[in-house]
């Protein structure tokens, strides 16, 4: 199965064979993936994570996708309804997602799903002196989170 999800994803997105080894040994899992087959090959798929809104079980929705050569036959549509009732039926409150491109916003859409944030590309010139970037732990980054961020954010 994970075979044929990967060629699916390196069809639908272009991704390199490193960024695939990443998520399917790292953000993959199978309790977490929804895919329709047609003829034993896999021709829509998504993943979605687990996540919360102030106290709410939500999923968030990611790398959702069709075959190149099976769109336009209402699969997308198909794998985005089923995914809804798994997740009712798994206690989610909702749904979040982001669209991969502008003209998907109207598609989602449909779904019900609406725009509540977006994010503005921008370019920065270099600034002098440069800025020094420091690693730090998952500890102390949570510290910065919850120190920076608005409570419940």
């Amino acid at each position: 199965m994970i075979a044929k999800l990967r060629r699916l994803w390196q069809e639908a997105f272009g991704d390199s064979e490193e960024t695939l080894d990443a998520f399917f040994a790292t953000g993959f899992s199978p309790d977490r993936c929804h895919y329709l087959t047609e003829n034993g090959e896999i021709v829509s798929a998504l993943y979605w994570l687990d996540c919360s809104l102030a106290g709410k079980k939500l999923a968030y929705l990611y790398a959702v996708a069709t075959k190149k050569d099976c769109r336009g036959r209402g699969l997308a549509a198909r794998l985005m309804t089923e995914t809804h009732e798994v997740l009712k039926r798994r206690g989610y409150a909702g749904a979040i997602l982001v669209p991969g491109e502008k003209g998907l916003f109207s598609y989602y859409e449909k779904f019900g799903y609406r725009v509540v944030a977006k994010v503005e590309e921008f370019t920065a010139a270099a600034v002098e002196p440069p800025v020094f970037v420091k690693e730090i732990s998952p500890a102390e980054c949570a510290s910065y989170r919850r120190t920076s961020l608005p409570r419940g954010g």
